[in-house]
């Protein structure tokens, strides 16, 4: 085995101390959390008290930054392009996994341009129906869209949500 020179030697921790220096100097300055969605929705329900807490933890502003639009997919490449440093972060809820089969070209890819940091929250799927309509459990709704021919009227806040995946999935079985 070679002998590797001090001088390389010193130069190799001399880079990792620099390195090291700079990983604990971050964050310096302010980060971005972008919602690739409008105010008000579940995304922001859980974005905006995570920017107060890791703001406080990290002592540095966490802005959140708005930007909805095609299904997330606005702000979710406004992401993918921005610089790889860490000071831009993405919430994105299940329309992520959900748009790569709904959109024939995104600017980005879902997986490859994106590395997940934490998972934040787990969010139920809920089914409500008007007190009036027949069927009160989960069986007797599938039963009831069985035995009648036309579909069950439903209502989601967009084609790339969960709840409107999932029933367009119940309607193909």
């Amino acid at each position: 085995m070679k002998r590797i020179p001090r001088l390389m030697l010193g130069a190799i921790a001399l880079c990792t101390a620099s390195l090291c220096s700079a990983a604990a100097n971050f964050p310096d300055r302010p980060i971005t959390l972008v919602i690739p969605y409008p105010p008000a929705g579940t995304a922001d329900t859980v974005g905006r008290p995570l920017s107060i807490e890791l703001s406080k933890r990290l002592k540095v502003p966490v802005i959140v930054e708005y930007k909805g639009g095609a299904g997330g997919t606005v702000g979710t490449q406004s992401v993918a392009k921005a610089n790889p440093d860490g000071y831009t972060l993405l919430m994105v809820l299940a329309a992520h996994a959900i748009n790569p089969s709904l959109y024939k070209k995104l600017n980005y890819d879902a997986i490859k341009d994106f590395a997940p940091v934490s998972m934040v929250a787990r969010l139920p799927l809920v089914l409500y129906t008007n007190p009036e309509f027949g069927p009160k459990t989960l069986a007797e709704f599938i039963a009831y869209g069985k035995a009648n021919p036309l579909p069950v009227p439903q209502a989601s806040k967009s084609c790339t949500c969960r709840t409107r995946v999932a029933d367009h999935r119940s309607r193909q079985r």
